[in-house]
């Protein structure tokens, strides 16, 4: 017998050598790229709907906006500002289920109505774990959107006059804001995600029960409830 870690356990099925992955890891790690998938395919839209929402834009049409995005920019330009929540989603997811994880157990720990460990939080229980998610992970957001965001309104092309990169941006912002100018906007976001954090887990726990009753006691759900509930795909 072997006493590596299960996360590092090498096996030999197929042509290639594979890892055993703990669950936890698992988790982190299919979190993190279906965050990653997300992102890529949502991103050009993101950037049509800020150019959009500008006073000073030309178009209030979608498709016109994209046409002229395109044709002006280039398609690569769709996916302006995309490197910094890629770069983050990882982290964010971590921050978002690891708070989810402590609400809980604080929340479990200070109710004297439950008669067993395994009994299930009551959704409004699990609603206040959810806001206390969304209210930790805006640490991590609010400077990733904001340097997205600016980086989404560049219309200069990577190499001319007056063009800045990811890098350069964020020492501008340090240099003329401050540090704290990376968390501009920060009580906005709270006002934003707190709520819909903790409605998306008590929404996501309460459909699990109703798709498919005693799931929350079993942990066991099957794949077609999971997805019709939300499954893990809060951050996308």
């Amino acid at each position: 017998m072997t006493d590596q870690h299960p996360a590092t356990l090498k096996s030999a099925h197929g042509p290639f050598s594979v890892y055993r992955l703990s669950p936890a890891v698992k988790d982190f790690l299919a979190g993190a790229a279906g965050g990653v998938a997300g992102i890529i395919a949502g991103q050009p839209l993101d950037v049509v709907r800020v150019r959009l929402q500008q006073k000073s834009s030309c178009t209030k049409s979608l498709a016109s906006m994209w046409q002229l995005i395109v044709r002006q920019e280039g398609m690569r330009s769709l996916f302006k500002g995309a490197g910094y929540p890629i770069t983050t989603i990882a982290m964010q997811n971590a921050v978002v289920f690891y708070s989810y994880g402590v609400g809980c157990r604080w929340l479990a720990s200070k109710d004297s109505t439950r008669t067993t460990s395994k009994e299930p939080l009551k959704l409004w229980q699990v609603y206040a774990a959810g806001t206390f998610a969304g209210l930790m992970q805006t640490a991590i957001t609010t400077p990733t959107e904001l340097l997205k965001i600016r980086l989404q309104l560049q219309t200069q092309l990577p190499g001319s006059p007056g063009y800045v990169g990811p890098v350069r941006l964020l020492k501008q912002v340090v240099m003329r804001e401050g540090i704290t100018g990376l968390w501009r906007g920060t009580a906005v976001t709270l006002v934003r995600d707190w709520p819909s954090f903790g409605v998306y887990f008590a929404v996501y726990e309460g459909m699990q029960e109703v798709l498919q009753p005693g799931s929350r006691v079993s942990k066991e759900i099957s794949p077609l409830a999971l997805l019709t509930a939300g499954g893990r795909d809060l951050l996308t």
